[in-house]
């Protein structure tokens, strides 16, 4: 057991970890109290780092770890357009934004497929889409 967890859990590329570092160094925060968390991988990234898009799995929970922050989105730059996760905690339902941009998946997880308009104006769509969805869903659930 020991071994499968070592290998599961605490096995990883010094260049992973080092894009995990960078990744966590420019996240950025919206939203008067930090609610929502942006994340960025881009290709400069991936490449210094001699990382895939695949090894980015899981790098979304670094901001979900950060108390304020209630949803989350999690950018992959590729060399033809740009791919999104979206995170959230509580009843902070993601799924239905996702599904707005043709995405789909779960009340806390979900993913929106490749897109090729410009990212910064998606970010600045999306973190409202977000801030709006967590003040609504306060409401419901206090």
């Amino acid at each position: 057991i020991m071994l499968v967890t070592r290998n599961i859990y605490e096995s990883s590329s010094m260049g992973r970890v080092k894009a995990v570092g960078e990744m966590i160094n420019t996240m950025e925060f919206y939203g008067p109290n930090n609610e929502v968390a942006v994340i960025i991988i881009s290709v400069d990234i991936m490449q210094r780092y001699s990382v895939t898009p695949d090894d980015t799995e899981g790098m979304e929970h670094y901001m979900m770890m950060i108390d304020s922050v209630k949803a989350g989105v999690k950018i992959i730059e590729l060399y033809d357009g740009y791919k999104s996760s979206l995170r959230s905690k509580g009843n902070i339902p993601v799924h239905t934004v996702a599904a707005q941009y043709g995405g789909g998946g779960h009340i806390n997880a979900s993913g929106i497929p490749k897109r090729h308009d410009n990212m910064r104006e998606f970010i600045h769509e999306i973190v409202q889409t977000l801030l709006q969805t967590i003040a609504e869903s306060e409401k419901k659930w206090p």
